[in-house]
C-alpha cells in the first residue's frame, strides 16, 4: 500500500485528528499563497483550482504553529511545469533545502529544522497554468529519516562512502543529490573521484593477479611485450601515457588476449599539470569514428596485424596508420576484435590549441580517407567537413525518385497538425513524400474540416492519406494499423507536436536509414526554450532508459562533443524515428500488446539491434518538440499503465540495461547529464 493511500484512509477514519495531532499531519488545506510578502497578505490553497501565475514563481506558506524536526515533504501538481523546483525556505535556516518536482506524481523529500520555524515553499520555474493536487507534510522519527537517508546514498552514491562516513557527511550528500542547482550540487570533484576510481581498480588487479605478470615496455618504440601478447602503442602527439596504462592495458590482454585493437579514456592536462576534462568512450562505435576520426589519441595496436599492414620501409603517418588499420577490420568484419578498456590510459594537452586545429584535422583525415582508402567508405558516398559542429559528414546518394511514408498520429488539436504540416513543405525535404495522418477519434468540426480538405491538396511532390484509428490511444496500434497503407521505401515515424528546422532533412535522413545495416534512426530535438530534449536514448538511466544530455542547451558541445557526432546510439525516441519499410516488416512492428503507449520505441530499437543493425543518432537534423502539449502527463489509470509497462521493459531488456555499449561505466546512472558515476564501479572490457 502506498503512502498516499495510507493517508487518505487515515483521513476517513474516526481517528484522523488523532493521528494529525500526533504525526503533524498537515494537507493542502493547510497552506496558503503569499500574494504579498511585503504586507503578509494570503490567500488560501484550493485543491483542484487552475493557477495562473504573471511570474514564474510563487510563495506557499504553511499556516498554524511552527515545525521542528524531521519531515516529509510531498508535493502532487499536474500541468506542463516539468522545470518546477521547489525549496524550502525558513526564518532561521541556511541550509537551502530543495529539489526538481515535474508534474503528476508525488516528489517526496526529506527536510529538517533543528528549531521551530515558520515554513515557507518557494516554487520556481513556473511556465504554465498549475493545479495543486495536494502538499503532505508529516513528522517523521529521526530513526525513520536516517534509514532513508543512508538508503539513498548508497543506492546513488556508494563510492562517495568510507568507513569514516557519518550521519552529517551523509545529510550533506543528500541534499547535494536533491539540489536542482548543477552549480552548488556537484558532490565530488574530477581529481578527488579519480583517486577513488584508481584506487579501486588497484584492487581489481590484485584481485586478477595482473601485478604478477611480467612484462617489457620500450617506450622509444611504442612495444609493449608479455607473455600472452605484443602490442605497438600508436600515439598521438603530445599524448602521455597515464599512471596506470601499462597495467590497464596488461588487464585488458589478460582478459582478452585474441584482441586486435584496445583503445581507453582519456583526459587533459592542464598548464599547472592538472589532470581535467575526462574524455569518456563508448565501445567501439563505427558511425561515431567515421563522423570523428580523432576520437581517440592513443590505440593499442596487435603487433602481427600491424606488420601484415605495413612495409617497414615506407614511412606512414598516425593518421595514414590509423586509417589503414581500422579500414582493414572494417572491410574484414573484424570489428569485434576491437574492445574499450573503460579507464583513462592517456593525458593531452593543451586542449585550446586542438580546438582551433579540429577542423584542420578532420579536413586532413577526410584527403587520406577519400584518396587511399575507398572500402572505408560507401562508394556512394561524399565526405564534407561540418564546420559548425566540427565532424566530418558523409553525403550518401539515394535515388531521386525515391518515396518517404510519413506517419503522424493525431487526436485533435489541428493547430499542432497544421505547424507540423507547414514545416514538412518550408524545409524543402529534398524527396517525395507521402503523409499518413491518422485520426485517432477527434471530435472537433474543425479538425474534420481541416482533415476533409487536405485530402485535396495531394501533389505530386507530396501525397496526404487519411486513415481512421478507433479507440483508445495505443500508439504502438496506431502506427501499426497506419502501416497497412504505407508504400514508400522509408518509414518516418512522427509526432504531431513537432516543428522540423533542417533543409533536405527527409533526404538526409533517409540516405542513413537505407544503408544496409542501419536499424533506426533519429534526429536532435529541442524545447521551444532551446534546451535539448532528445541526442539519442541512454540505457541503464533512472534503471531502464533516459535521454542523452536532457536540458543543455541547444549550441553545446555536450560530453567530448557528442552532441555533434553522428554516433551509433542504443535507441531513439519514436517521436521522431526512421526506418526501412523491410526492417518494419522484418520486426513486426511496434509491439502493441506489451508497450502499447510507453517504451515501444526503444523496445523496437532494441529488436533492431538484436538483428545485428545500428541504430543512428544524427545532430544535423534538428526540430523543436512541444513535448506532451498532446495527451498531457501520465496519471491515474495511465500511470498504472507506464508502471506495467516499465516493468515488463526491465524484465525484457535487462541484460542491456546493465550497460549500455554507448555509454560508459565512469558516467552517472541517475542524471542525464554526463556527470560522474558515483556507483560502485564495474571493470570489464567492453
Amino acid at each position: 500500500m502506498n503512502l498516499e493511500k495510507i493517508i487518505y484512509l487515515t483521513k476517513k477514519s474516526s481517528f484522523f485528528n488523532y493521528f494529525k495531532k500526533l504525526f503533524c499531519l498537515y494537507f493542502i488545506d493547510s497552506w496558503n499563497f503569499v500574494l504579498n510578502p511585503k504586507t503578509g497578505k494570503n490567500s488560501k490553497l484550493i485543491k483542484g483550482h487552475l493557477y495562473n501565475f504573471d511570474k514564474k514563481f510563487t510563495y506557499i506558506k504553511l499556516n498554524g504553529r511552527k515545525v521542528s524536526g524531521w519531515y516529509f515533504l510531498g508535493i502532487c501538481h499536474l500541468g506542463d511545469n516539468n522545470n518546477l523546483v521547489g525549496y524550502v525556505k525558513s526564518d532561521n535556516s541556511a541550509l537551502k533545502q530543495g529539489r526538481r518536482m515535474p508534474s503528476t506524481r508525488i516528489r517526496w523529500r526529506i527536510i529538517y529544522f533543528p528549531k521551530k520555524v515558520n515554513l515557507t515553499l518557494l516554487l520556481k520555474n513556473i511556465d504554465s497554468p498549475i493545479i495543486f493536487k495536494n502538499i503532505f507534510l508529516f513528522k517523521i522519527p529521526f530513526w525513520f529519516a536516517k534509514k532513508r537517508i543512508i538508503r539513498k546514498i548508497k543506492n546513488d552514491t556508494p563510492l562517495l562512502l568510507s568507513d569514516k562516513s557519518n550521519f552529517s557527511s551523509y545529510w550533506k550528500i543528500y541534499n547535494k543529490l536533491f539540489n536542482p542547482n548543477p552549480a552548488k550540487s556537484n558532490l565530488i570533484n574530477y581529481e578527488k573521484w579519480i583517486k577513488i576510481y584508481e584506487h579501486e581498480f588497484k584492487k581489481e588487479l590484485n584481485t586478477r593477479k595482473i601485478n604478477q605478470i611480467n612484462y617489457s615496455f620500450d617506450e622509444e618504440k611504442g612495444l609493449l611485450i608479455t607473455d600472452q601478447k605484443k602490442l605497438i602503442i600508436l600515439k598521438m602527439s603530445g599524448v602521455r601515457l597515464s599512471d596506470i596504462a601499462i597495467k590497464a592495458i596488461i588487464w585488458g590482454i589478460n582478459l582478452s588476449p585474441n584482441t586486435l585493437i584496445f583503445y581507453g579514456d582519456e583526459d587533459y592536462l592542464n598548464p599547472y599539470g592538472e589532470r581535467c576534462f575526462p574524455s569518456f568512450k563508448s565501445s567501439w562505435n563505427k558511425e561515431l569514428f567515421l563522423s570523428n576520426p580523432n576520437y581517440s589519441s592513443l590505440w593499442l595496436i596487435d603487433f602481427s596485424l600491424y606488420n601484415q599492414l605495413f612495409n617497414q620501409k615506407k614511412l606512414f603517418s598516425y593518421e595514414e596508420k590509423l586509417i589503414t588499420i581500422l579500414s582493414y577490420l572494417i572491410n574484414e568484419k573484424k570489428e569485434s576484435f576491437i574492445r574499450h578498456i573503460p579507464l583513462v590510459l592517456s593525458h593531452k594537452i593543451n586542449i585550446d590549441k586542438e580546438k582551433k586545429n579540429q577542423n584542420i584535422y578532420l579536413e586532413s583525415y577526410r584527403k587520406i580517407i577519400l584518396k587511399k582508402f575507398h572500402n572505408f567508405y560507401p562508394s556512394n558516398s561524399s565526405i564534407t567537413v561540418n564546420k559548425k559542429l566540427s565532424s566530418l559528414e558523409y553525403n550518401y546518394v539515394i535515388p531521386k525518385n525515391i518515396l518517404i511514408s510519413i506517419i503522424i498520429p493525431i487526436r485533435d488539436k489541428v493547430e499542432l497538425l497544421k505547424t507540423i504540416l507547414n514545416s514538412i513543405i518550408e524545409t524543402e525535404p529534398g524527396c517525395y513524400l507521402e503523409i499518413i495522418i491518422v485520426n485517432n477519434d477527434s471530435v472537433e468540426f474543425s479538425t474534420k474540416n481541416f482533415l476533409d480538405d487536405l485530402e485535396h491538396k495531394s501533389s505530386k511532390e507530396i501525397t496526404y492519406k487519411i486513415v481512421n484509428f478507433h479507440g483508445e490511444f495505443n500508439y504502438s496500434a496506431i502506427n501499426n494499423h497506419a502501416f497497412k497503407y504505407v508504400t514508400g521505401e522509408v518509414i518516418i515515424l512522427l509526432n504531431n507536436d513537432l516543428k522540423i528546422l533542417t533543409k533536405n532533412w527527409a533526404y538526409l535522413i533517409a540516405s542513413y536509414a537505407l544503408r544496409k545495416e542501419t536499424g533506426c534512426v533519429g534526429v536532435k530535438l529541442i524545447y521551444p526554450d532551446n534546451k535539448i530534449q532528445h541526442a539519442g536514448i541512454i540505457l541503464g538511466i533512472f534503471g531502464s532508459a533516459g535521454y542523452s544530455h536532457k536540458n543543455f542547451e541547444r549550441y553545446d558541445s555536450g560530453h567530448s562533443n557528442r552532441l555533434n557526432f553522428s554516433q551509433n546510439i542504443s535507441a531513439v525516441t519514436g517521436a521522431f524515428l526512421a526506418v526501412k519499410k523491410d526492417v518494419w516488416i522484418e520486426l513486426g512492428g511496434l509491439d502493441e500488446i506489451n508497450f502499447p503507449v510507453n517504451y515501444n520505441d526503444v523496445d523496437f530499437c532494441l529488436r533492431a539491434k538484436e538483428l545485428g543493425l545500428n541504430n543512428i543518432y544524427l545532430p544535423q537534423i534538428e526540430a523543436i518538440h512541444y513535448e506532451s502539449k498532446t495527451r498531457g502527463k501520465p496519471i491515474g489509470k495511465s500511470f498504472k499503465r507506464w508502471k506495467k509497462e516499465y516493468k515488463f521493459f526491465k524484465k525484457k531488456w535487462n541484460h542491456i540495461i546493465i550497460e549500455d555499449p554507448n555509454y560508459n561505466p565512469s558516467l552517472t546512472r541517475i542524471k542525464e547529464d554526463w556527470s560522474l558515476n558515483l556507483g560502485n564501479p564495474k571493470f570489464n572490457l567492453r
